[in-house]
């Protein structure tokens, strides 16, 4: 059996400043029907951030690095898991949620947040110079051929 893992990545503009925000660290929000990320976000930053060595390394990266669970395979899961997360002005990433109403359970989402928890440094969103939290939209779709 072919495992497909297809990714799509959108970038949303500035969380916070960058001194002194309080970020809450990853969670993972399974049994909630949909999630609505806890701050309104203005939707331009000047420097989106970017993946070390660009979107491309990223999709190697996650390819790579994401494994299909097996529950998931012996039970011909399938779906598209939707995240959103945080860049902070480090570079690290932080508040790692599951967004949307479907949940495909067998390990998907918990695949989908290891991966994203275990990317390296991002070089940080910058506003005026400074760097700054950015909001960031990752969908992996889990797809079995």
């Amino acid at each position: 059996m072919k495992t497909i893992i297809c990714i799509s990545f959108l970038l949303f503009g500035q969380y916070a400043n960058a001194q002194g925000d309080v970020v809450i660290d990853s969670v993972y929000a399974p049994n909630s029907e949909y999630y609505t990320f806890p701050v309104e976000l203005p939707e331009i930053t000047e420097e989106l951030p970017k993946f070390p060595g660009g979107q491309d390394a990223m999709m190697k990266f996650i390819s790579d690095y994401l494994v299909y669970p097996e529950k998931a395979k012996k039970n011909d899961v399938q779906g598209e898991v939707k995240l959103k997360f945080v860049v902070v002005s480090t570079g690290h990433i932080k508040d790692i949620f599951i967004i949307g109403k479907e949940r495909y359970g067998y390990g998907l989402e918990e695949e989908a947040i290891r991966v994203i928890r275990n990317m390296p440094r991002w070089t940080p969103g910058r506003q005026n110079r400074m760097p700054v939290n950015v909001q960031c939209t990752l969908s992996i779709i889990f797809k079995l051929k």
